[in-house]
């Protein structure tokens, strides 16, 4: 199938060229070797390290172009804020994305 944009390819199959030429694929060791920072480990959440559990509404706060912040507010029916949290992105590690469901936590840490 022909790529006409990204991710995007046409219905119609279409013949391999005659001059076309087969690349090899890169070994197993080249994604580990480019895109894995051996350095950072696997972070899960810890919910019994909060005093209480963040409630209310996520919003991101950007730093030079990153979200270095996550900070939840709760307002009450009546719009007045009744609790603000704020969180820094952890930059020690990564969150792998079976541990989170719409940026709350559905494993916690092994105790």
């Amino acid at each position: 199938f022909k790529q006409i944009g990204f991710n995007k390819f046409s219905d119609e199959e279409i013949e391999v060229p005659e001059n076309a030429v087969a690349q090899a694929f890169p070994p197993d060791w080249w994604i580990s070797e480019f895109f894995v920072d051996a350095k950072k480990k696997r972070l899960v959440p810890d919910l019994s390290e909060f005093a209480e559990v963040p409630s209310g509404k996520p919003y991101r706060i950007e730093d030079n172009g990153g979200m270095a912040f996550v900070t939840y507010v709760d307002a009450g029916k009546d719009g007045r804020v009744l609790s603000v949290s704020v969180y820094k992105k952890p930059t020690m590690g990564y969150i792998d994305d079976t541990d989170w469901d719409g940026g709350r936590s559905v494993r916690q840490a092994d105790p």
